[in-house]
């Protein structure tokens, strides 16, 4: 009787993959930076190194990416506010999430990120005047208009 150890390794043939194509998130502008969003992990069916090692997001100004290390060796991304948002520049962000495996022959995936900044009562009417003047005679009828003030914003 002989016994014979057998060591199967990994080889890099499954590309890793995002359930979906797209991910939306929609995100308030008072949100304060340093805010963590979680978004979903990339699959790979190769373990070790030929699994998902590290995450990546295309570049802008406001958010970046942080790669978590589970208990598993498994890795999860969160994107990270980096800069305040203010809808009224900037309504909506269209990022490219991408995973990288750690094989030799590197293979990837992508999902595309749409983040909708959600509007918030953050700023104060502006007025085409500054000071508005208006007198009303004694015997002026009811419901006459006296002033009329427009708000611009």
């Amino acid at each position: 009787m002989h016994r014979a150890v057998v060591q199967i390794l990994d080889v890099n043939d499954n590309s890793s993959s995002f359930e979906k194509e797209e991910l939306s998130l929609e995100i308030s502008e008072l949100i304060t930076p340093e805010a963590r969003f979680p978004v979903e992990s990339a699959h790979d069916a190769d373990v070790g190194t030929n699994a998902i090692s590290s995450y990546h997001i295309s570049a802008n100004e406001h958010f970046s990416i942080e790669v978590e290390t589970r208990s598993d060796g498994s890795k999860s991304a969160e994107l990270l506010l980096e800069k305040a948002l203010d809808r009224e520049q900037q309504s909506s962000y269209d990022l490219v999430l991408t995973a990288n495996d750690g094989g030799d022959l590197r293979r990837s995936a992508t999902a595309r990120v749409l983040i909708t900044v959600m509007d918030s009562n953050d700023n104060a009417p502006v007025f085409e005047q500054e000071i508005y003047r208006s007198s009303v005679a004694e015997n002026a009828p009811l419901g006459k208009l006296l002033v009329e003030i427009k708000a611009l914003i």
